[in-house]
């Protein structure tokens, strides 16, 4: 009998600054043969069992890591602490040293000496074993500050690729896609000063916004030019990228940078990446329109699909091959190694006590944090999807997993 759900869809959510995962646990499903904790000698079946080409493919929905940012004024910063799909800021003491705030920063630093742990590199496990490893990757630029590396997330939600790690016998391929899960930037114009002074496109969408027009006398012709607001970190933030106008056409003088003071409170010298190639006296300033992490509310269908015989390793995405690699080792089937699997993070299970809260959690543990709402893996590849449903078919499925329910 057929049925018809109505309502709104729903899913397995992780919040933003949760710690969890779905652990698939290999003695629940594959009895150990001789009770001797052995399994070398077990005889695996379903997923474990499996030697040879596969499809995974899941029904998922990314939540923002990089955090919902305001630049600093002084010594305070504002932010968004009560959603549950974007981080919080992070409260700042001196100019851009980021505390604890909220405790956003005891699962992913903003800014940390080791370039991998901060948010603008943190890796996302899907799904996570030995030989197969499936990561949502955040692909936001980072910006060097004082020698540690520091996310930028003023106007900057987080932008995904994915990232697949296959192993057979000894060898490891590791295949990154390019970004393929944005915000948006273009966005309808509502104010009265957009229209007056914003930059739009064809369509008559808002592409930048102004910032504010410079003195006569603000660039001296170097990498710097004086801000008429004091302290100019209130209009402008460390990755900014600035434009000016030329007729219809904006373009860009660089993004700012670290320099002697910035952001310090008092400073009206706004440092740049690079030195601009034509003077900026009396220049409007313009930035981009403000980003929008519309993901968070939309659902994408993503893919890794292995061909055995070929050794071609496939990234699917929006329906099609996104990126291929051949996997040079022809010598071992892929096969899962008997142990426990996990969707969401790794399995390392680092967590907050009584105690202590340690360091980094949401880093070290690879920590997913969206919208589960159909994951399978079956044993025949595929090089294009259909739709925003998985159909696997159910005599060559190995793992489905549906978190779907609606409200009646």
């Amino acid at each position: 009998m057929q049925t018809l759900s109505l309502g709104n869809k729903n899913g397995l959510v992780f919040p933003v600054m949760c710690n969890g995962c779905i652990k698939i646990n290999y003695s629940d499903n594959v009895p150990d043969i001789g009770s001797d904790a052995d399994t070398s000698n077990d005889i695996p079946y379903g997923i474990w069992g499996h030697k040879g080409s596969f499809c995974f493919d899941a029904i998922i929905t990314p939540y923002d890591v990089n955090g919902s940012g305001n630049h600093t004024t002084g010594t305070s910063a504002t932010t968004v602490t009560d959603s549950k799909k974007t981080f919080p800021d992070g409260e700042h003491t001196a100019p851009y040293t980021t505390t604890s705030g909220y405790y956003s920063d005891k699962h992913l630093p903003r800014a940390h000496a080791t370039q991998a742990a901060n948010r603008a590199n943190h890796k996302m496990a899907i799904f996570y074993s030995t030989n197969l490893k499936i990561y949502l990757c955040n692909a936001t630029t980072d910006v060097v500050l004082a020698g540690t590396y520091h996310t930028t997330n003023t106007n900057n939600p987080a932008s995904y690729k994915i990232e697949v790690q296959l192993t057979t016998g000894s060898t490891t391929t590791t295949l990154v896609s390019n970004t393929l899960i944005y915000p948006d930037h273009i966005q309808p114009s509502t104010y009265t000063t957009d229209i007056l002074a914003g930059g739009f496109d064809s369509q008559g969408r808002l592409t930048h916004t102004k910032i504010e027009t410079l003195g006569g006398s603000a660039h001296g012709g170097g990498a710097s030019f004086t801000s008429g607001t004091n302290p100019a970190s209130n209009l402008y933030h460390l990755g900014q990228e600035l434009f000016i106008k030329s007729g219809f056409n904006f373009k860009s003088i660089g993004t700012v940078a670290f320099g002697s003071g910035w952001p310090a409170t008092s400073t009206t010298t706004v440092y740049l990446s690079g030195t601009p190639s034509s003077s900026l006296n009396s220049e409007t300033i313009y930035q981009k329109a403000p980003k929008e992490a519309n993901y968070v509310n939309n659902s994408y269908h993503v893919g890794v699909s292995f061909d055995n015989n070929t050794r071609k390793l496939s990234i699917l995405f929006g329906g099609g091959t996104s990126k291929t690699v051949t996997h040079n080792e022809d010598d071992n089937d892929f096969e899962l190694v008997a142990e426990d699997l996990y969707l969401g993070a790794n399995g390392t299970n680092t967590h907050a006590t009584a105690s202590s809260f340690p360091d980094h959690i949401g880093y070290t543990n690879s920590q997913f944090y969206g919208v589960f709402h159909e994951l399978s893996m079956t044993k025949h590849i595929h090089s294009a999807f259909n739709g925003k449903s998985l159909y696997p078919y159910h005599d060559k499925s190995l793992l489905f997993l549906t978190f779907e329910e609606v409200d009646m």
